[in-house]
């Protein structure tokens, strides 16, 4: 059997309860392939693993919340959203259910940049996030601690 397990913030970048724990879980079945997909904070830490990875550990696909940071904007927003697209970007920042699907599309398939939907930019139509989520937020007493 192949068994895929995705990681946050802990193996095998780190020694800890979680990650003690996955990698005795993986050494202790040797019969089964795992697939690791890992989270982690930088990209600086790529490959930097404190645990040798035991040989049934067939693949690792690594995933850096900072590679957002580094993506090219090119200064407009030249996607529009489709009406589906604008209801699960809602979703979404509301945390409720977005369509996942759509929103991989978007951000995987197209390469839309995500932090392109969150600025806005004078002289521009403002997105999403500025013309209705604010102001809901605003109404129901939340503090905004970032601009979007």
């Amino acid at each position: 059997m192949r068994i895929c397990l995705i990681l946050e913030g802990c193996y095998p970048y780190i020694f800890g309860g979680v990650s003690t724990w996955m990698h005795q879980y993986i050494n202790e079945m040797k019969e089964h392939e795992f697939v690791l997909w890992v989270i982690g904070a930088n990209a600086k830490d790529k490959g930097k693993f404190v645990y040798e990875l035991p040989k049934n550990v067939v693949e690792v696909h690594e995933v850096f919340l900072d590679d957002a940071l580094r993506l090219k904007d090119s200064g407009k927003m030249l996607h529009a959203f489709t009406e589906e697209e604008t209801n699960s970007l809602k979703e979404l920042m509301l945390c409720r259910r977005p369509n996942w699907e759509i929103l991989f599309r978007l951000y995987h398939d197209q390469k839309l940049n995500p932090m392109s939907f969150l600025l806005y930019r004078p002289g521009e139509q403002p997105h999403l996030c500025h013309r209705e989520l604010l102001p809901r937020a605003a109404a129901a007493g939340v503090r905004q601690r970032h601009r979007c």
